[in-house]
């Protein structure tokens, strides 16, 4: 019907405006703690230097493509300091703050007080309407009928056809589609999505991150499986207004300090297990229903099949 195409239509032109995801492999970038002990192992130097590469690459991803706010606020390491792109993006959420020189408490503070339900929505709408490089924002070429704030918390999301906020995910590892297809022929294993993927990440060419320890030692981690194509995830939920999947965001209102948020170890950076905050890794994008509440959801990883 009318909305189904509408949000058939809106999704389509988010999907085009981050395809500059798929050039980070060419991206130039400076590692500056390239000698971390806790994250370059005692192998290889040809083999530590890939995986360092790609690691700095997973810390880039992070900072200019937040589907979460403490994205915003966490130093990389690697990098060595923030990149423009995630210091654009501070400001842009601190500018709801009054003060025009806010302290680390307001700052925290302001993060504590914007929806995290709604933050990888209003992460997408933020990436999408702040140029990046030579390129336009692409959220110019959506009508402002389209543009919302669901939870009036001063940071607009783009909205589908029926009012309701479209929601993203950087690193949808547990996600199933024909851009991230499961292998029949590989039994899935360890604590994530009930299959096994077949498709190499283009980043990491070698198969080095399946190999990969992250400095964590926790066995949860080490069984997920790592290595395959991870695309960026976007989607709505379609006329029921259930996504029936695992979107991964973290309860921050514990928090006392912003030092809290500026955490760069290279495990935040993995793109295949996500740790939720009763301390269990899970797979962002699975399936986390079992009334087929996502079967009517609209995703970029469908449309770019069509």
């Amino acid at each position: 019907d009318a909305l189904f195409g509408a949000t058939n239509g809106q999704v389509t032109i988010f999907t085009n405006a981050v395809d500059h995801y798929t050039a980070f492999g060419a991206v130039p970038y400076r590692v500056v703690n390239a000698g971390d002990a806790q994250i370059v192992k005692d192998e290889k130097i040809a083999r530590n230097t890939a995986l360092v590469r790609l690691w700095a690459l997973r810390e880039l991803m992070r900072a200019e493509i937040p589907d979460q706010y403490e994205d915003l606020y966490f130093i990389p390491r690697l990098l060595g300091g923030s990149p423009a792109l995630q210091a654009v993006y501070r400001a842009r959420v601190e500018s709801l703050i009054p003060s025009s020189n806010p302290t680390d408490a307001e700052k925290l503070g302001n993060v504590k007080r914007l929806s995290q339900e709604r933050a990888a929505a209003e992460c997408l709408y933020m990436i999408l309407t702040t140029p990046f490089g030579d390129e336009g924002a692409g959220g110019g070429t959506i009508a402002q009928s389209y543009v919302g704030d669901t939870d009036g918390d001063g940071m607009p999301e783009f909205i589908d056809g029926w009012g309701r906020a479209i929601s993203f995910i950087r690193w949808p590892a547990g996600f199933v589609s024909d851009i991230q297809p499961p292998d029949p022929l590989i039994p899935a294993s360890g604590g994530g999505a009930p299959y096994a993927f077949k498709t190499l990440d283009q980043l990491d060419p070698y198969g080095l991150e399946s190999r990969a320890d992250y400095q964590t030692g926790d066995s949860p981690v080490n069984d997920q499986q790592r290595g395959y194509l991870v695309m960026p995830l976007i989607f709505s939920a379609g006329q029921d207004g259930e996504f029936g999947i695992f979107g991964g965001t973290r309860d921050l209102s514990s928090l006392s300090n912003l030092s809290d948020l500026l955490v760069g170890l290279a495990y935040f950076h993995n793109p295949y297990a996500f740790l939720d905050d009763n301390g269990t890794y899970r797979q962002r994008g699975a399936v986390d229903s079992t009334d087929g509440a996502d079967l009517d959801n609209i995703t970029n990883h469908l449309l770019q099949t069509q």
